[in-house]
C-alpha cells in the first residue's frame, strides 16, 4: 500500500511539475540564474540539448478520484472520506529481457486511464 501511495504522490508531483505547484520563492530569494554550473537548470532554464518532454498518456483530466500521473489517469475508490488508488503497478513486469535487471518505467497504462480500485494478485508464498 505504501508503494501504491508513492507512486501516486510521485505521479502528483510529475503532473504539478515538480514544482510544489508553482509557489513563489521564499522572502528574500529569488529566481534568477547565478551563474556557476551550465547543467544545472534548478531555475527552470532548459539546457538546449535537452530531450523533448515525452508524449502524455492520457488525455484525461484530474477529477476527485481521479489523478493524472505519468503512466495515465489513475481513478481510485473512495471509503468514507479517504481515497485510495489500490494495486497501482510501480514498475513494468520483470520478465523476459528485463528479469534480473533494474526496475524499468512501467510505461502508458493500456486504456489511458488504470482502475485502481481493487489490490492486484499476492505473490506466490510457500506453505510450511
Amino acid at each position: 500500500m505504501r508503494t501504491s501511495l508513492l507512486v501516486v504522490l510521485i505521479g502528483l508531483l510529475v503532473a504539478c511539475g515538480g514544482n510544489g505547484g508553482g509557489a513563489p520563492a521564499p522572502q528574500g530569494e529569488t529566481d534568477t540564474d547565478t551563474g556557476g554550473d551550465p547543467a544545472d537548470t534548478s531555475d527552470g532554464d532548459v539546457p538546449d540539448d535537452a530531450p523533448p518532454p515525452p508524449e502524455p498518456c492520457s488525455s484525461a483530466a484530474a477529477t476527485p478520484g481521479t489523478v493524472i500521473t505519468a503512466s495515465g489517469a489513475v481513478t481510485g475508490v473512495k471509503s468514507g472520506a479517504t481515497w485510495s488508488w489500490k494495486g497501482v503497478p510501480y514498475a513494468a513486469a520483470p520478465t523476459g529481457a528485463r528479469r534480473w535487471q533494474p526496475p524499468a518505467p512501467y510505461g502508458c497504462f493500456e486504456s489511458g486511464t488504470l482502475s485502481a480500485i481493487a489490490h492486484g494478485p499476492v505473490c506466490p508464498q510457500l506453505k510450511d
